[in-house]
């Protein structure tokens, strides 16, 4: 299997996450076409290979673990999800906890952060004027929060050099591989990007095209209109149990994501293929990391609970400083009950991918650098990861051809009922024996 040397072979091989990152460092070279399910590089001019050294799905030899035990050298508490400090649950004693996605933690942190001054700017995912979202860069935190909840949507970070341009201190928040990325860019060119000092992150099942918005909106009330909230609270229902929100003619409706066909995120539906050869669930490469407590009894409260993982000392003593002021409130999360509210995207992400590697390397293509082996023991936890896996392709493909027929949905669910069934056969493996 030959490394990737260009950028248009990370895009060959379908690898290609969308980041932009390659245009940021070779805007003469790169432009970055959106009007597609991804956003994809296009070559304008010759970058001299500057493109691939910041590509997500090409990140040198070492594995993500052997990264973030040097980022954090400091900590010794190594697990699944890399260096931990401390982890903690809780959520925002403010009104910020109803308007957020979770408990409201990350946007009190990231307000706190600018606040207190650890930090002049924040780069972080906004609604943009004329419908999608965008990175955009905020110095208050009455500008966060007005633009806080979860987006799963795919965004790109091509005005990175603008927004730390006259910067001296600078956060961003980003899923876990976005993460990784420009952390590794503000360590190998400072001159540019060293103002980007702090990294804060959330939890993420796996990255989604566009077309999951669009099969979100044809599954909704009224078929039609603008997906404007993608984690709607529902009052006296379990956290987990939440609808989402579209607009159509000024009249908001509510759909509950448990009507939608298929939409449960066991399925992968319109997951980017690198998502299926990413091992990093804790984005080991931040400071902070946020996510949903989906622990009982926590996970029972409507209004939302967050769990947090804690790398760095700044992070802690920012959480601290928010509860203090009366913002937030937390206890401590036992490590193991942490590593339990993630267990099953760990079961796919870091179990279930051996199999994946296995067929891809059988197929003699590119696979980023992981820590695990690869294996094709007929185990449940591998059939189920395969059937995921060619369900995610086929998903991305099908979509295209049934978003313009009437019924959409109703076609695209019925071209994928055999890779449906397969999931649910895998599924009944008894977990200890194998086939």
């Amino acid at each position: 299997m030959k490394k990737l040397k260009s950028i248009e072979q990370v895009v060959q091989s379908g690898l290609c996450i969308g980041c932009g990152l390659c245009a940021v460092v070779a805007p003469e070279a790169w432009k970055l076409d959106t009007e597609g399910p991804m956003p994809l590089p296009i070559r304008i001019g010759d970058d001299a290979g500057r493109g691939i050294s910041v590509c997500p799905a090409v990140h040198g030899t070492r594995t993500l673990s052997a990264e973030s035990a040097a980022t954090f050298p400091d900590l010794d508490q190594i697990t699944r999800m890399g260096p931990i400090r401390t982890a903690l649950v809780g959520h925002s004693l403010t009104s910020q906890r109803s308007l957020s996605s979770s408990g409201g933690m990350l946007t009190e942190y990231i307000s706190e952060i600018l606040d207190s001054g650890l930090v002049d700017a924040v780069i972080h995912v906004a609604p943009k004027a004329g419908g999608g979202f965008e990175y955009v860069k905020s110095k208050s935190s009455e500008e966060v929060r007005a633009s806080c909840k979860t987006r799963y949507f795919p965004v790109d970070l091509h005005k990175l050099a603008e927004f730390v341009a006259d910067e001296s201190k600078v956060a961003i928040v980003a899923n876990p591989c976005f993460t990784a990325a420009v952390r590794r860019l503000s360590q190998s060119s400072p001159e540019s990007f060293g103002a980007i000092q702090h990294f804060v992150s959330f939890f993420c099942g796996h990255w989604k095209s566009k077309s999951w918005t669009e099969y979100l909106v044809a599954c909704s009330k009224p078929s039609k209109g603008e997906l404007i909230d993608y984690r709607t609270k529902i009052a006296d229902r379990p956290a987990s149990k939440y609808g989402y929100q579209v607009e159509v003619n000024q009249q908001v409706e509510t759909s509950l994501m448990s009507d939608v066909p298929n939409g449960g995120w066991q399925f992968g539906l319109f997951k980017p293929l690198l998502c299926d050869f990413c091992d990093d669930v804790g984005a080991e490469m931040a400071d902070v990391v946020f996510g949903d407590a989906w622990l009982k009894p926590e996970s029972e409260d409507a209004l939302g609970t967050s769990v947090v993982l804690v790398r760095s000392a700044t992070a802690l003593a920012s959480l601290q400083s928010a509860s203090a002021k009366g913002n937030v409130a937390f206890t401590e999360l036992p490590i193991k009950r942490l590593l339990e509210s993630q267990n099953a995207t760990l079961r796919h992400r870091q179990d279930g991918i051996a199999a994946r590697i296995a067929i891809r390397k059988i197929g003699r293509k590119f696979v980023p650098p992981v820590r695990v082996k690869p294996s094709l023991t007929p185990t449940r936890t591998n059939l189920v990861s395969l059937a995921r896996y060619r369900l995610a392709k086929r998903s991305n493909i099908v979509w295209g051809e049934s978003r313009e027929v009437a019924d959409s949905v109703s076609h695209f669910n019925k071209r994928l009922k055999f890779d449906y069934l397969l999931i649910r056969l895998a599924s009944k493996i008894p977990t200890r024996r194998k086939i």
